[in-house]
């Protein structure tokens, strides 16, 4: 007999190096120079990131609210001259880079079917991205920010291992016209008491953009330690 969903509220908290396997940009997306972000903040740095969540039950769903910062930081140097937002940097000084991506969502999903021994529930997540992209050499500097929506395509499943244990995921997605957008967490959880469990897991975050404005793409993994407050 399959263990439904827990029906109590609970906060879900998630923590984890970021390290990232892609991060491109061109700003503006049709005629900036091409630049790789990944090499210049520094392909074996890894920056923290920390996520929180709130989950609420009621009687035909679950409702979520979800922050998810992102903040990578670094200094490296360009091999050419290269323009972004119309600035131009040059060659071979120091050039500070800001990537920020922070996310907010809310999300409603309801019981879909049972497969494999994994639940499945089936939603939607409407998510406020607030991401920037900015330069800096002594003597010039240029930002990009970017504030907008997105709806998504939720999926969560959990499958019942052992009384005391549980593997679970998350997906939030799109695909389609000029971007796309993956976040996919999995998690082995085990229950600590009737009130606390804890878990450990991987996410990873791809997707990005490509229009006249903006060209960005961007592919993070990060191994994650989570812990679970049932209320």
């Amino acid at each position: 007999m399959d263990t439904p969903l827990p029906p109590r509220p609970a906060i879900i908290a998630e923590y984890g190096p970021v390290f990232t396997l892609r991060n491109v940009a061109r700003i503006p997306g049709d005629s900036g120079t091409y630049l790789n972000l990944r090499n210049l903040i520094g392909r074996n740095e890894a920056s923290n990131a920390s996520r929180v969540q709130i989950e609420v039950p009621v009687r035909k769903g679950t409702f979520r609210l979800y922050y998810a910062p992102l903040s990578i930081h670094g200094q490296g140097s360009l091999g050419e001259a290269s323009t972004f937002k119309d600035v131009t940097f040059v060659a071979g000084v120091p050039i500070d880079v800001l990537y920020e991506f922070h996310s907010y969502r809310f999300t409603y999903r309801k019981p879909w079917k049972t497969t494999a021994g994994w639940q499945l529930e089936l939603g939607g997540t409407m998510k406020v991205r607030d991401a920037t992209i900015s330069l800096s050499q002594p003597t010039v500097s240029a930002a990009k920010a970017n504030i907008g929506w997105v709806p998504l395509v939720h999926i969560a499943g959990k499958r019942q291992l052992s009384p005391r244990s549980t593997m679970t995921f998350d997906l939030d997605a799109l695909g389609g016209g000029p971007g796309r957008a993956i976040d996919l967490g999995v998690r082995a959880n085990y229950l600590i008491s009737n009130d606390y469990s804890a878990g450990i897991g991987v996410r990873t975050i791809e997707g990005g953009a490509d229009s006249p404005r903006v060209f960005n793409f961007a592919w993070f993994t990060t191994p994650v330690l989570t812990f679970t407050r049932l209320l």
